[in-house]
């Protein structure tokens, strides 16, 4: 199946369903246009940025967030 499209700066392009479903994606798809090539890739969910970033700042203090607070705290009051 062939596509053409003139592509412009801020259009939309649609891909057929059929297109979609023989490539194997289902949902979003990115359509990145390079100087040689078009690549069409899954799009991301805007969760997924979220969910790599959940935990990240687990086990930077040694103690727990309550004592944290009040030698914080503590700290200030000097």
């Amino acid at each position: 199946m062939i596509v053409e499209k003139n592509l412009q700066q801020n259009y939309e392009l649609a891909v057929p369903a059929e297109l979609l479903r023989m490539a194997h994606l289902s949902g979003r798809v990115r359509i990145i246009v390079d100087e040689h090539e078009i690549r069409i890739r899954k799009a991301r969910d805007k969760d997924d940025l979220y969910q790599k970033m959940l935990g990240l700042g687990k086990d930077i203090f040694e103690t727990d967030s309550v004592t944290l607070q009040r030698d914080l705290r503590a700290e200030w009051n000097i």
